[in-house]
């Protein structure tokens, strides 16, 4: 029986590194592969966010606190919607994008008129005691009902927290 030329190679390899240190080597190179995936996936949803009218005023300094929280929730709704089961590609990304920019608009950052918060001063309508609440509001499944509105308390939680 005859081995594949590519095999060969293989062996040669793992005798000259050693059986434990070409394993090693192809762990490292798999891990690599996977955060270059994950970083391109992300940098496409946002610039996506960027290009949105309600998300691109927030995303225009990516490093303000804001920026990087809705950034991470974006990476958040993308890891739960391909555990899920979704396939990344465009329609995952608008529908990221699209689901912020409403969850964004849920605060009042589209509306012309704030809301005052009293203690806050002018900001989006949102009941204090959820959102200052030390405890996060726990998670719910995509399919749940009461999924925009807890997802709604997270971002609050979190927007809250940081100030």
């Amino acid at each position: 029986m005859t081995v594949p030329k590519e095999l060969e190679v293989v062996q040669k390899l793992v005798d000259a590194l050693g059986e434990k240190r070409f394993t090693s080597l192809i762990a490292e190179l798999d891990q690599s592969s996977r955060e270059k995936d994950q970083n391109q996936i992300y940098n496409e949803v946002f610039t996506d966010l960027e290009k949105n009218e309600t998300l691109g005023k927030i995303m225009a300094d990516k490093e303000s606190p804001r920026a990087r929280v809705l950034q991470d929730r974006a990476k958040e709704m993308i890891r739960d919607r391909i555990r899920a089961g979704g396939k990344y590609g465009p329609e995952l990304r608008t529908s990221v994008a699209k689901d912020l920019a409403e969850f964004v608009d849920k605060f009042g950052a589209g509306s012309s008129s704030p809301t005052p918060i009293p203690g806050l001063g002018v900001g989006p309508s949102l009941s204090g005691i959820d959102a200052q609440a030390d405890k996060k509001p726990e998670r719910v499944p995509l399919t749940d009902d009461n999924y925009d509105e807890r997802a709604t308390q997270r971002l609050a939680h979190l927007v809250l927290q940081e100030s």
